[in-house]
């Protein structure tokens, strides 16, 4: 579908450009559409699962989380139904450059499903958070009880075909899907209610494979006018909105958005619900961000995502 492209994100300073009056933010939630039944939650059906087979050498939770965002910000921008060009590939956050995601499939001539490896992330990031225990590790995937492949955390870089580094703290230079390749900004505003950190970074990670699933599913080319997403019983729901009409926001956009959020909260220290502007060109043609869910509960609990499409 859409050329994979390696995201990052240039932070601004907190606060909202005054350039125009009508571009002051309001409250997002109200105006989300309730999301529809079939949407898939982030760590994938019943009959995928993983298991960790050993845990090694202990890491900052910071670094395991940045690493998973900036992965996810390239995998998501892939097809979620395509397979992996390589057998075996990986991918290591330059902002969180001590750890490395290596996947391999089962068979020397096979590939694994892009699908697969987003359900792994959000199911093995889900237990280091269950239960506080960031490790490097080795886990089998498994689909209907049978191995397919394994994931590998591990502390150092493989130089390998089919390692790719990501960048989650440098802008994108343009959107391609936009006229002319316009640049992509962001203006930012905290306020609000104080955020778990966890929350804010799982409900990133939900958020990244959800928008994968649901535009890969959209006819190319097609712009998105609402989204939201989120990992329940995580409480960062993340949402967004077309501020035009017809709608500017496209997949790179809102996955630059969702990833933009994440790391300024990071980089700012900042965990308070946040509220964003997308720019192209420095025209606002989205807005949306963060805010506390109020879901609780169990995993499994609340609603997966949403998203519409003009």
């Amino acid at each position: 579908m859409h050329p994979v492209l390696v995201l990052g994100f240039l932070l601004a300073t907190s606060g909202f450009a005054t350039a125009a009056g009508s571009n002051k933010l309001t409250p997002r939630a109200q105006n989300i559409p309730t999301p529809p039944s079939d949407i898939s939650n982030p760590w994938g059906p019943n009959e995928f699962s993983i298991s960790i087979l050993h845990r090694s050498q202990p890491f900052s939770p910071s670094q395991f989380f940045r690493t998973a965002i900036g992965v996810l910000s390239e995998l998501s921008q892939r097809d979620f139904n395509s397979m992996l060009p390589r057998p075996r590939m990986s991918w290591y956050e330059t902002s969180a450059p001590r750890l490395t995601i290596a996947v391999a499939s089962t068979g020397h001539n096979l590939r694994l499903p892009v699908r697969y490896v987003l359900w792994a992330i959000a199911r093995l990031w889900q237990v280091m958070v269950r239960t506080n225990d960031f490790r490097t590790s080795v886990t089998d995937l498994k689909w209907q009880g049978a191995k397919v492949g394994t994931m590998s955390i591990i502390n150092y870089r493989l130089e390998q075909p089919g390692t790719i580094p990501t960048n989650a703290t440098s802008l994108p230079t343009t959107d391609p899907a936009a006229p002319q390749n316009a640049w992509i900004g962001f203006q930012y505003r905290s306020h609000g209610s104080l955020l778990p950190t966890a929350d804010v970074y799982m409900g990133a990670i939900g958020a990244l494979i959800q928008a994968a699933e649901l535009t890969s599913a959209r006819p190319p080319g097609q712009n998105i006018d609402r989204f939201e997403g989120g990992f329940p019983p995580y409480l960062a729901t993340y949402s967004f909105e077309s501020y035009v009409t017809p709608s500017r926001l496209s997949r790179l956009g809102l996955v630059a958005s969702i990833v933009a959020a994440t790391i300024y909260a990071s980089e700012k220290n900042d965990w308070r619900e946040l509220e964003l502007n997308t720019t192209l060109d420095g025209e606002v043609v989205a807005r949306g961000g963060y805010r506390r869910s109020g879901q609780v509960g169990g995993l499994g609990a609340g609603d997966g995502g949403g998203v519409s499409s003009s």
